[in-house]
């Protein structure tokens, strides 16, 4: 074990011992259970990131206490109807735990956390620290040519003074079906530390909506990953309005031609709020298209960083990809960072990339000012016009309509901002 697993095993308080108890309270099985001690090992014997990596100068690891990934609490996952709450029984959706999920997708289950589809994580001790403390999973399965036509929300009960929350979330779509899922983060636990894994098969349809709108008191890091194969299709919405310290990191590989992928994503950094999305859009097969828009909007001493990639290889000709951030600062003290990459290996392909940083117009608001509209409700009217295109582009995505209407009625409520 090098020196600075050591420091940071000591420093965290996790071991083997502190896995294994996870692990018994777990029960995900003897199967998961493998797969558990072999991300402890590559955990332990892996560098820890500092400030000075690359991929962690912007948010920082010590912004996170990945001690309490040693305490996480055990949570129920379930499922409901968005739109009526009540609880979910529709044929062509099965609900699984870990233990029937590794029974009957085994060879898929180690494909994406300990083999083929896991392999650019393994060098990262991150993610391997949160599958060898992972307390809860589920997994939600939609049968080959189902169409489930009405969102599905997925709730997560956890319980009250909950200091670690370490979830695995996998979600197979299988071919010719589609699936509209919405997660709502609005339960606590000092640290919320979630891995989600999207599979989508050959012509399948995927709407998911991640709303993190978590209490002050928290600290949120996730993982997303998205896996298409032939014609695959998946439109992705995430919205980060709360947690003192958010961080998503979100893989989208485009593993087989024709496979189609929209991100969009919206966050609103107010106070000492510090919000991050890395993303990669993976073009791995020819004849793929991706698209991503990102949108900031930031006021007092809010933060937030967009870090992306668009990485073509070799053999993905054809491949048009699209990636851009554009931020709104509503004080001198808020700060954003934007960098926006692109890493291209084919030489028959249609990538491009931008950000834009700015700062509201003094002009505009006085516009608005002197036609007695007052500062506050100025800088409202100019962040809804800011957040209208991405608003109408969650709006036309499958079932967007009343995806649209909730989140700008949350947007609306938080932007009220004291620029202080």
């Amino acid at each position: 074990m090098n020196q600075n697993a050591l420091s940071i095993c000591a420093q965290n308080g996790i071991s083997a011992d502190v896995s294994a108890r996870i692990a018994k309270s777990a029960g995900f099985g003897a199967a998961f259970d493998e797969i558990r001690k072999g991300a402890l090992t590559r955990y332990l014997n892996s560098p820890f990131p500092t400030e000075s990596s690359e991929q962690w100068r912007y948010t920082t690891p010590d912004q996170f206490d990945f001690s309490l990934a040693g305490e996480v609490g055990l949570a129920t996952l379930s499922v409901s109807d968005f739109a009526t709450g009540a609880p979910l029984t529709q044929p062509g959706l099965a609900v699984l735990s870990f233990e029937q999920a590794l029974s009957q997708e085994g060879a898929l289950m180690k494909r994406l956390l300990a083999e083929e589809y896991a392999s650019d994580l393994k060098s990262d001790p991150i993610t391997a620290l949160q599958l060898a403390t992972a307390g809860s999973g589920v997994m939600l399965k939609v049968s080959r040519n189902q169409e489930l036509p009405n969102w599905v929300k997925l709730s997560q009960m956890i319980p009250t003074q909950t200091k670690g929350y370490a979830p695995i979330i996998v979600v197979k779509v299988e071919s010719g079906a589609s699936l509209r899922l919405i997660e709502d983060l609005d339960v606590a636990a000092e640290f919320n530390f979630a891995r989600l894994e999207f599979v989508l098969e050959a012509n399948a349809q995927l709407s998911f909506v991640s709303l993190q709108r978590l209490p002050d008191s928290t600290r949120y890091l996730a993982r997303h990953r998205f896996h298409l194969g032939r014609d695959a299709r998946c439109s992705v919405v995430h919205a980060s309005l709360g947690s003192a310290v958010a961080r998503v990191d979100l893989d989208c590989f485009m593993r087989e031609p024709g496979a189609n992928a929209q991100l969009l994503s919206l966050y609103l950094a107010d106070g000492a709020r510090h919000l991050d999305f890395h993303t990669v859009q993976h073009h791995l097969a020819p004849h793929c298209h991706s698209d991503l828009y990102s949108k900031g909007v930031l006021a007092g001493r809010g933060r937030g960083v967009y870090y992306g990639y668009i990485r073509v290889a070799e053999d993905a000709q054809k491949t048009d990809a699209y990636q851009r951030n554009t931020n709104l600062l509503l004080s001198t003290e808020a700060r954003v960072d934007s960098i926006p990459n692109l890493e291209i290996r084919a030489n028959d392909v249609k990538c491009s990339h931008g950000s834009s940083i700015g700062q509201v117009s003094p002009e505009e608001l006085f516009y608005l000012m002197s036609r007695g509209i007052d500062r506050s409700t100025a800088e409202k009217l100019l962040v809804q016009g800011f957040i209208e295109d991405i608003l109408g582009k969650i709006a036309a995505i499958p079932g967007g309509a009343l995806i649209n209407e909730r989140l700008h009625a949350l947007v609306m409520e938080r932007v009220e901002y004291k620029n202080g």
